[in-house]
């Protein structure tokens, strides 16, 4: 299976276009929760972004790692 275009084109073309920092080889290692909605990331345990919106790719259970405490209510968190 051939990805056209490649994932390094794809990666370049964000880092060229969007109004961001590339952040490579970096990982969410928290999220935090304010009223009920994602607003901060914390990258690679030290560093906390803000956010208007996150989007979440990950597998749902990862989210119990990431989400501490209330963020994200206990019967939720037994459905992941």
């Amino acid at each position: 299976l051939l990805w056209e275009p490649g994932p390094d084109q794809i990666v370049r073309t964000f880092k060229d276009q969007l109004p961001i920092s590339a952040q490579l080889n970096s990982e969410v290692t928290e999220i935090k929760i304010h009223e009920g909605s994602a607003s901060e990331v914390v990258v690679n345990g030290e560093k906390a972004i803000s956010a208007d919106h996150v989007f979440f790719t990950g597998t749902p259970i990862a989210l119990n790692h990431l989400i501490q405490g209330e963020g994200l209510p206990a019967k939720a968190r037994t459905r992941l």
